[in-house]
């Protein structure tokens, strides 16, 4: 089965439920992110728990680093240590950093799948001229340094899509229809996003507090994979 353009947030309170979680939907997604509230639980361990479930499994640990050049690379280096194929990084951080940065993806890279993903602006914040602005200045600086990975809501997307052809850009702010936003202001169904530009799509609450998400991802995978 062709694997879902999704990255499932595992926003859970313990390790059991986030395991089960992977069991349940590991035919159908190859991503889970990872974010403070069960990693600082649960360290490394989770990870490896994780991938005894599913070896092929990619790790994606959104922490959002914001720091000084060398602290910040040293965060990025340690979690592509502990297994993580993906990590998130403020793109507000500096064109210093960002060139760095793209220095050590690339070296990274070329060990096994690792991209460095770039946080524009939260969806959780309300459209307006002037984010909209804050998040295509931030993608020009990420894709400036050479770097590929832009998060932003799928609101931007189409946009970004246009002038940056060959990046890869991640969506949260996702929600089935019918679903509540809850506290996300951009958001967007996954079909629309995917139609729209985005490359993966970052989903949580749709699924992981569903009773059967299986059924909601058979149901996508009739839609979202051709």
């Amino acid at each position: 089965m062709k694997k879902l353009p999704i990255f499932i947030a595992l926003d859970l309170e313990t390790d059991s439920q986030a395991l089960v979680c992977v069991k349940k939907t590991q035919n159908y997604v190859q991503t889970y992110k990872i974010g403070p509230r069960l990693f600082l639980k649960y360290g490394k361990k989770l990870i490896e728990d994780i991938k005894k479930v599913s070896p092929s499994v990619q790790i994606f640990l959104d922490f959002k680093f914001y720091d000084i050049p060398s602290s910040t690379l040293s965060a990025v280096r340690s979690a592509f240590e502990i297994g993580a194929n993906f990590v998130t990084v403020h793109a507000n951080v500096g064109q210093e950093t960002l060139n760095l940065l793209y220095q050590l993806e690339t070296k990274l890279s070329k060990l096994r799948n690792f991209k460095i993903l770039f946080v524009t602006v939260l969806s959780s914040q309300s459209s307006s001229p002037e984010t909209e602005q804050k998040v295509f200045s931030l993608a020009e600086s990420v894709y400036s340094s050479g770097l590929k990975g832009i998060v932003c809501s799928a609101w931007e997307v189409k946009a970004l899509r246009e002038k940056y052809s060959d990046s890869f850009l991640v969506t949260p702010g996702i929600r089935l229809k019918g679903d509540s936003k809850e506290d996300q202001k951009r958001v967007m169904t996954p079909l629309e996003a995917l139609q729209a530009g985005s490359s993966a799509l970052v989903i949580g609450r749709s699924l992981i507090k569903h009773p059967e998400p299986t059924a909601i991802l058979e149901e996508l995978s009739q839609v979202l994979v051709k």
